[in-house]
């Protein structure tokens, strides 16, 4: 486990990069980073309102080639949620897929029935609405496919996405929170790919035992994304939701 000392001196390590390395990571990252959609739902008083839609659908990661996805409200990956402490959470789920998923919030405090394990199926064309109270602090989640013996793989194609929960303490220490312009959500993963541009999961024994880790890493679903910021100070929530890599 690296600590944050041995992080933050790794991190002043790359701020003084030599100038060749400068140079080659300008030509290596050119791929536009993709700010994930901010599903803000409908608030009336104190209930959030959110409509959620489990999809298939196509994302070009890879140059001239359509990677077959799935995705929550958008083609890939899932939008990002968003919530204050004190509020009430309305959540339907609607699986247009054509096979059985579920929907878990991954460190949310709330009833079991709401939770969205693998006891709370959702099958194909059909719909689950959950309904909680948010009583955490402030907090970065994700959540994420809990089918039961299909997890792995349906994360890996894509269901995965944060709940960002707010409150007043966290309002009161002036981080940028403007999503999309100095607020950012990162989900960061590996993938392995067929040769027709479709993710290639489980394929050998050592990915079956120790979990699947891919040779090509995604952010926001992107490959060696650069992100052209218009603030100097930025927040970043970082997501590890590789199946298998710390």
């Amino acid at each position: 486990m690296i600590s944050r000392r041995r992080f933050l001196q790794a991190s002043l390590a790359l701020i003084t990069l030599p100038k060749q390395m400068v140079l080659a990571s300008g030509r290596l990252f050119k791929n536009r980073f993709q700010v994930l959609i901010l599903e803000t739902g409908k608030r009336i008083g104190k209930d959030v309102y959110c409509d959620l839609n489990i999809q298939f659908g196509y994302s070009p990661i890879l140059p001239n080639q359509l990677t077959p996805i799935l995705g929550i409200n958008q083609p890939f990956l899932s939008v990002t949620l968003r919530a204050n402490k004190g509020e009430r959470a309305h959540i339907k789920v609607k699986n247009s897929l054509d096979k059985t998923t579920t929907l878990h919030r991954h460190g949310m405090k709330l009833p079991a029935k709401t939770d969205g394990g693998p006891h709370q199926p959702i099958q194909p064309s059909g719909t689950w609405l959950s309904e909680f109270d948010i009583v955490q602090d402030a907090a970065i989640l994700w959540y994420h496919s809990h089918q039961i013996h299909q997890t792995g793989r349906q994360v890996y194609q894509g269901l995965a996405g944060m709940f960002i929960i707010n409150d007043e303490s966290a309002k009161n220490l002036n981080l940028p929170m403007e999503y999309g312009v100095d607020d950012f959500p990162v989900i960061i993963q590996d993938k392995d790919f067929k040769k027709n541009g479709a993710f290639a999961y489980i394929r050998s024994i050592p990915d079956r035992m120790m979990g699947k880790k891919g040779q090509t890493v995604l952010v926001n679903g992107v490959i060696n994304p650069v992100l052209k910021a218009k603030e100097s100070l930025l927040r970043l929530c970082l997501l590890n939701s590789y199946n298998a890599r710390t």
